[in-house]
């Protein structure tokens, strides 16, 4: 389901940014462990730093983790390729080591707010699936989105550009859907929105809207 996720993330961004041939996935997967480079520490922190490396003042990078979580930890686990939880700090470390400027970081994952702390940078707008104390849902095979990754990747992001407006529009759908199937305590998105981050998007938005009007 996450390696479906991912695919579908990669479209919809590609048809929002026109970011096809600047997207690169990582993936663990027991079905197809050779599509994609592994999701590890190594790969992600080379690939970041890459980016940052390439990265121009009016650029923004869109990074999207998605995967099952704990307080302070995403899962990478992969037996065979003995992979381990990453812990917020460790992925803190990472991005600000990459030099990386104004960021969307999207987490998908059980209290992927726990991350928040830690990320928050004034160059940073971080969505999570759910808050610091809350799990996310819908991670079952057969599925082709989670529940969060559904409302905001398929839904509202593929209609609204900005991912602040496109934030509150799948917070929305997220809680109409648990309430449906009488979630007592919810996922509880969250949203943090770094000083600096606005402008950036602004700029970008602006950019995308005028190209598609040529």
């Amino acid at each position: 389901m996450f390696l479906s996720e991912v695919d579908g993330i990669a479209e919809v961004l590609d048809a929002q940014y026109g970011s096809g041939p600047r997207t690169l996935r990582l993936a663990n997967s027991e079905d197809d462990p050779t599509r994609y480079p592994l999701a590890n520490r190594a790969n992600l922190s080379r690939a970041l730093d890459a980016l940052g490396a390439r990265m121009g003042p009016e650029d923004v990078a869109f990074l999207v983790l998605t995967s099952h979580g704990a307080p302070d930890r995403f899962s990478l686990s992969f037996d065979e390729a003995g992979t381990t939880d990453l812990t917020a700090a460790e992925l803190a470390g990472m991005l600000d080591h990459s030099g990386i400027g104004s960021a969307v970081i999207v987490l998908q994952a059980c209290f992927a707010g726990s991350f928040i702390d830690d990320l928050a940078a004034p160059g940073r707008l971080i969505v999570t699936a759910a808050s610091a104390r809350r799990t996310s849902f819908g991670c079952a095979d057969g599925r082709a989105w989670t529940e969060f990754g559904q409302s905001f990747f398929d839904l509202a992001l593929r209609a609204e550009p900005d991912p602040r407006k496109a934030f509150e529009v799948a917070r929305r759908n997220v809680r109409g859907k648990e309430l449906l199937r009488f979630t007592l305590f919810g996922s509880d998105p969250q949203i943090f929105e770094g000083a600096a981050i606005g402008p950036a998007l602004d700029l970008l938005l602006s950019q995308r809207l005028a190209d598609a009007s040529r």
